[in-house]
């Protein structure tokens, strides 16, 4: 759920490296930005392009692989999709507290919000909600987790909203595909180094990507996104970048003084938190912020306090949740289902190292549960 995905104006050097964990089989790669004292990337410049040039890296990238070497040998899993229902254990790090979740038992022509089904992961409580029922679309709800308590407004453009006339000004005119607006107040303090967005699988990934399309990826978002992780050949498949540096817009507000989640669009407002600049770097506008949040040893000189309310709005004019698609450069629209395998739904996370969960939404598509 995050970065700008034009490289205009960004003269960032880029160094991509391929580190095996204990298991051979697992490879993570970490975009890390190059200190460069040339580097012209123009704050000012940034502020001011379109904001729907902007795109999230955690939705962007989540079901991409950028594993050459192991490319042929993980095309096809022989497994049956039905064999990965089974409960995940050992987990560790990001995925320690990530479990898999059943399918909705209904029939896809009966959703409320077709083509799509979303449901609390196993992570997150939704007050008024029951379990396995349907999460709204285009109007607020109420969530819970472990380390934050808040809520949520989702819009998805392809889908049957709950606010239908809300929805269609929110999209219309503009290029985005979808919007998440999560605000509330965190339970203890974190550093922002340790709070990631993006999408946590439960399971391997069906087929793997061609790996030049990974590559384009790669190297467009390891530009905005220094710390970004893209882990998506091992058995916990994982998409993640910095959260304070992802959202398109933060506000970080006394209570009483936050900003209503309904409207189309919020307000950045983090100098009177977190002052102008420090050690750690500047946030004295969005895209100051959203590059030295995005950085994980610049965001570790700032944290989450229990007091104030964040409100944290992202969007995406490449991912496409209704049709199951993603806009890829050199490609065009590219259907990631059959990627991430039947039985298996996308997924908006916020997570920390850790595997506490702000957020803990699965988005399940018609394509994942219907009968051949």
């Amino acid at each position: 759920m995050i970065r700008r995905l034009s490289s205009h104006g960004s003269k960032t050097k880029l160094k991509l490296k391929k580190k095996k964990s204990s298991n051979s089989s697992d490879v993570v790669v970490v975009a890390k930005e190059e200190d460069n004292s040339s580097t012209s990337t123009s704050a000012d410049a940034l502020e001011t392009r379109d904001d729907d040039d902007t795109q999230l890296v955690s939705t962007a990238v989540e079901k991409l692989d950028i594993n050459d070497n192991e490319q042929q040998k993980n095309t096809t899993h022989d497994n049956d999709d039905e064999d990965k229902m089974q409960t995940t254990t050992n987990k560790k790090g990001f995925a320690a507290n990530f479990k898999p979740t059943q399918p909705p038992k209904s029939d896809p022509s009966t959703w409320k919000h077709k083509p799509v089904y979303l449901m609390a992961g196993s992570t997150m409580s939704t007050p008024g909600i029951k379990e396995h029922e349907a999460l709204p679309i285009g109007i607020p709800f109420e969530v819970e987790t472990s380390l934050f308590k808040g809520k949520v407004l989702l819009r998805f453009r392809n889908t049957t909203s709950d606010d239908p006339t809300a929805h269609e000004k929110y999209f219309n005119g503009r290029k985005r595909l979808m919007q998440s607006v999560l605000q509330g107040t965190f339970k203890k303090p974190m550093k922002m180094s340790e709070v990631y967005t993006g999408s946590v699988f439960a399971y391997k990934m069906k087929n793997s990507p061609p790996s030049s399309m990974a590559k384009v990826m790669t190297t467009i978002l390891g530009r905005v996104a220094p710390g970004l992780i893209m882990d998506l050949t091992s058995d916990e498949p994982k998409v993640l970048a910095l959260l304070a540096g992802s959202a398109q817009t933060l506000s970080i507000d006394s209570p009483g003084n936050e900003p209503d989640i309904t409207l189309p669009d919020i307000e950045e407002n983090v100098v009177s938190s977190l002052g102008s600049s420090s050690s750690g770097g500047d946030v004295s506008n969005r895209a100051s912020r959203r590059k030295t949040l995005g950085n994980p040893k610049k965001a570790a000189e700032y944290e989450f306090n229990t007091h104030d309310v964040y409100t944290f709005h992202l969007y995406d004019d490449a991912m496409d949740y209704g049709n199951g698609t993603m806009k890829i450069p050199m490609y065009g629209d590219v259907d990631i289902k059959p990627h991430i395998g039947k039985y298996q739904p996308l997924g908006l996370n916020m997570v920390t190292k850790d595997g506490e969960f702000l957020f803990d939404v699965r988005v399940w598509h018609e394509f994942h549960v219907k009968e051949e």
